[in-house]
């Protein structure tokens, strides 16, 4: 689970969080769902949470954006669509969740290094002070022969 590291230059606010990848399989029983080894026909998903605090909150407005980038390990290099969300600010202290689903059969089969990047961006889309990244375990997306 990829803890965010944040950084924010502001006094009287706080922020800490982290991200997990998950398929949503469910397991039988003493089994654990991989979230490290995907076949490339699963959907899969990156859970964000992340808190803020302090007083400063109150006086901030615009959104976080949100993105999942893959370093693929060993031939051609590969760029993730669809692979950012906006999350509107909440003006006062507050606990976020926020997911990003990647539809199945986005990520060729092949090793990848993945990192999760959290960005403020003020109400006309400048960027605010805050900002955090995470970096993820290896991941191995994978091919099934037909019919398994």
């Amino acid at each position: 689970m990829p803890q965010l590291k944040f950084e924010e230059t502001l006094d009287n606010f706080s922020i800490l969080g982290n991200a997990m990848f998950t398929t949503h399989e469910v397991t039988p029983p003493g089994e654990v769902s991989s979230e490290t080894i995907i076949r490339t026909d699963q959907q899969w998903h990156c859970h964000f949470r992340w808190r803020t605090l302090g007083g400063l909150n109150y006086l901030l407005s615009g959104r976080w954006k949100l993105s999942i980038l893959l370093e693929k390990w060993g031939g051609r290099e590969f760029n993730l669509p669809q692979n950012e969300i906006t999350v509107s600010f909440v003006n006062a202290p507050h606990e976020y969740h926020a997911v990003i689903s990647i539809p199945a059969h986005r990520v060729p089969a092949g090793a990848y290094k993945p990192v999760v990047l959290v960005t403020m961006e003020g109400p006309t889309g400048v960027p605010g002070p805050i900002a955090a990244f995470g970096e993820g375990a290896m991941m191995q997306f994978y091919d099934v022969g037909p019919g398994l």
